[in-house]
């Protein structure tokens, strides 16, 4: 009798804790569903001014949300910093370069710039973000096209999200920095790869393009001073 009771007992708790497992792992499993956000990234436009756009949805959340974006940019790329201080609709992006400059030099070519960081904010009413970040390529060095090609690949790389939901929806709460995230905020490493072509001059090309601009240069000089000479001859009349 003994012997049925502790199998009978035996038996009892291991369902609960068979019970207990599946519970456990059901939640977690939902949880993680609704924490996983579908992420859409796209450039858009064409030439050397263009805008990164990223369509952000949070599955199977409501109500007010908040994201931030933690993107690696390539030295082929800058930001304008006035653009930036304009916020777009209830956007904040904060520039982080990677060489701690407050400005990101806009002069200086591809080959001799700094790759740097860049943080994107959003706070929405709904699940759904949108950011658009306006930016501009930098000048390529020429190469031999026959080889090369016409053109260079950009590669934009993997990227860190950070989400929440918030109680309230204030356009006026500002984002914060990475080491000012606390365990409200979910992160995700998310693996993608944004590849467009950028235009680069041909050395092929060098010395049509050199004369053409010497050409250019010298008929306008030749032009400019034959008209200020008939000034100055119908002054002197």
């Amino acid at each position: 009798m003994q012997d049925f009771l502790s199998i009978s007992v035996g038996k009892i708790f291991f369902s609960y804790i068979v019970v207990f497992l599946y519970l456990f792992t059901a939640v977690n499993c939902s949880v993680l569903k609704l924490k996983l956000p579908h992420l859409n990234r796209t450039v858009r436009s064409s030439g050397f001014h263009r805008i990164l756009q990223y369509n952000l949805s949070l599955q199977e959340v409501k109500g007010p949300t908040q994201i931030l974006i933690t993107q690696l940019m390539p030295k082929d790329i800058y930001l304008d910093p006035y653009q930036l201080l304009k916020r777009i609709e209830d956007n904040e992006i904060k520039v982080i370069t990677i060489i701690s400059e407050r400005q990101i030099n806009v002069e200086i070519p591809a080959y001799q710039a700094q790759p740097f960081s860049v943080q994107l904010c959003s706070i929405s009413s709904t699940n759904f973000h949108k950011i658009e970040l306006p930016f501009h390529l930098r000048y390529q060095k020429p190469h031999d096209c026959n080889i090369n090609g016409e053109s260079v690949l950009i590669n934009l790389e993997n990227l860190t999200i950070h989400f929440r939901t918030i109680k309230n929806y204030t356009p006026n709460l500002k984002c914060l920095s990475n080491n000012e995230i606390d365990n409200s905020w979910i992160k995700q490493m998310v693996e993608m790869s944004t590849i467009f072509k950028v235009p680069v001059g041909c050395m092929e090309h060098l010395y049509i393009v050199l004369s053409l601009t010497i050409g250019v240069t010298i008929s306008a000089a030749i032009y400019l001073c034959s008209e200020l000479l008939k000034v100055k001859l119908l002054n002197s009349l």
